[in-house]
C-alpha cells in the first residue's frame, strides 16, 4: 500500500468519528428547539447531508485499502455516486441557507422562505443533487491493468469526462460566487446597521414642563397647546401663545393677557424620524443579536467550504501528463497532492465546531442536551 492511501485512510476514520456525532448532535440540538425557523430546518437538513456523507465514508476506506484491487463495479459505481451526491447535496443546502439569511437581514420585515417552504428547498435540493452525480455512474467503472491489478476510475469516453468535470466545476464556481456575494451584501448592511445605531444613541425622555404656567381663571377657554398635548400629538413646537378672553364676547377686553410661551424641551416623541426607539428595544436588539450570530456563525462554515473545495478544482484542472511528473518526484509531495485532493471532505464534519466556536448559544444548548442524554443514559441504567 501506498503511503498516501494510509494518510487518507487516518483521514477518512478521523472525519468519520468526529463527523456522525457532530452532526447527529446539530441536528437533534436544532430539531428540541421550541421555536423553529427556516433556517434551522435548512440546518438540520445541512447536517443530515453531511451525516450522510460520513456514514458513506466506510466505502472510502475500502477503496484505499483494496486500491490496486478492486473487482466489483457495483460497488465502484456506488461509492462514486454515493460521494457526488453527498457533495452536492451540502453544496446546495449552503446556498439555501445562504438566501434565507440574506432575506432575513436584508428584508427582514417580509418572508420570502417560510417553514412550509423550507421544507420544498430541502427536497429540491437532494433531487438537484441527484440528477447532477447520475452522470458519474457512467464514466466510473473498474479497469484492469494486468492480471492482478485493477482500479475503480474513469472507464468512459473524454467528452462525457469532462461534462462530468465541468458540472463539478460550475456548480463550485456558481456556489462561491454567490455565497460570497450574497454575506458580502449581508456583512455591508449589518455594518451599516450598526453605525446608524452608534449615531442615533437613546436618550432620556423628558415631559414638556413649563417654565412660566399660565394664569387660571374660571372664565379662560382651552388653549391650543392645551389642545395638542391633550390630542397626543408629537408636533414640536418652540412657543406657543395663549390667549385668554372674557365671558362677554359682545365686547373684548381693554387689553389682551399675552400668555407665557411654552418652551418644549425636545424629548423621543418630538423626533420620530430620528430619535424614536420602539417600544420593546430590548426584544428588537436580542432578536438582531441571534440574527446577527447565526449569519456570522453560517459565514464561517461558508469560508471554510470555499477554502477547502479550492485545491481540489485546482488539482483537477491539471493535465494528466504533468500530475504523474509532479507525483513521481518525492512520496512527501505525492502524500501532499492527495491530502489536499480530498481536503474537500472535512466540510462534512467542520461544521459542529464552527457552529461552537461563533454561537455561545449553541454550545450551551448542546451541552444541557448531552447532560440530558447522560442523565436519562444513567436513570435507565441504574
Amino acid at each position: 500500500m501506498e503511503p498516501y492511501m494510509g494518510v487518507l485512510v487516518t483521514f477518512y476514520v478521523v472525519l468519520m468519528v468526529v463527523g456522525i456525532p457532530g452532526n447527529i448532535l446539530i441536528a437533534l440540538v436544532t430539531a428540541n428547539r421550541t421555536t423553529k425557523k427556516s433556517v434551522h430546518v435548512l440546518i438540520i437538513a445541512l447536517a443530515i447531508a453531511d451525516l450522510l456523507a460520513c456514514c458513506l465514508l466506510p466505502f472510502g476506506i475500502h477503496f484505499w485499502l483494496t486500491f490496486n484491487d478492486q473487482q466489483s463495479p457495483i460497488l465502484c459505481k456506488i461509492h462514486i455516486f454515493t460521494n457526488f451526491i453527498s457533495v452536492f447535496t451540502s453544496m446546495f443546502i449552503s446556498n439555501a441557507v445562504a438566501f434565507d439569511r440574506y432575506f432575513a437581514v436584508c428584508y427582514p420585515l417580509k418572508t420570502f422562505i417560510d417553514l412550509h417552504r423550507s421544507f420544498k428547498v430541502c427536497v429540491a435540493c437532494f433531487v438537484i443533487a441527484f440528477i447532477c452525480s447520475v452522470p458519474s455512474v457512467f464514466v466510473f467503472g473498474i479497469r484492469r491493468h494486468g492480471p492482478s491489478v485493477s482500479h475503480c476510475t474513469v472507464t468512459a469516453n473524454r467528452w462525457l469526462t469532462e461534462g462530468l468535470y465541468g458540472i463539478i466545476v460550475f456548480a463550485f464556481l456558481l456556489s462561491a460566487a454567490v455565497l460570497t456575494i450574497l454575506y458580502l451584501q449581508m456583512c455591508v448592511i449589518l455594518r451599516r446597521r450598526v453605525r446608524s445605531r452608534a449615531r442615533v444613541a437613546p436618550a432620556p425622555r423628558y415631559d414638556p414642563s413649563p417654565d412660566v404656567a399660565p394664569p387660571k381663571n374660571d372664565h379662560s377657554i382651552p388653549t391650543i397647546s392645551d389642545k395638542v398635548s391633550g390630542g397626543g400629538s408629537s408636533t414640536y413646537r418652540s412657543s406657543e401663545v395663549v390667549l385668554v378672553s372674557g365671558s362677554s364676547f359682545a365686547r373684548p377686553p381693554r387689553d389682551f393677557n399675552l400668555a407665557v410661551p411654552r418652551i418644549h424641551t425636545p424629548s423621543l416623541r418630538s423626533f420620530p424620524e430620528e430619535t424614536a426607539r420602539p417600544a420593546n428595544n430590548n426584544a428588537v436588539a436580542v432578536a438582531d443579536a441571534m440574527r446577527n450570530k447565526t449569519t456570522k456563525m453560517l459565514i464561517l462554515s461558508t469560508a471554510v467550504f470555499i477554502v477547502s473545495w479550492l485545491p481540489n478544482i485546482i488539482i483537477k484542472a491539471i493535465p494528466s501528463a504533468q500530475y504523474q511528473q509532479l507525483s513521481q518526484v518525492h512520496p512527501a509531495l505525492l502524500i501532499t497532492i492527495r491530502c489536499f485532493e480530498y481536503l474537500f471532505l472535512i466540510n462534512h464534519a467542520v461544521n459542529p465546531f464552527v457552529y461552537s466556536l461563533v454561537n455561545k448559544r449553541f454550545r450551551r444548548l448542546c451541552a444541557d442536551y448531552i447532560k440530558k442524554l447522560r442523565r436519562k443514559f444513567t436513570n435507565n441504567s441504574g
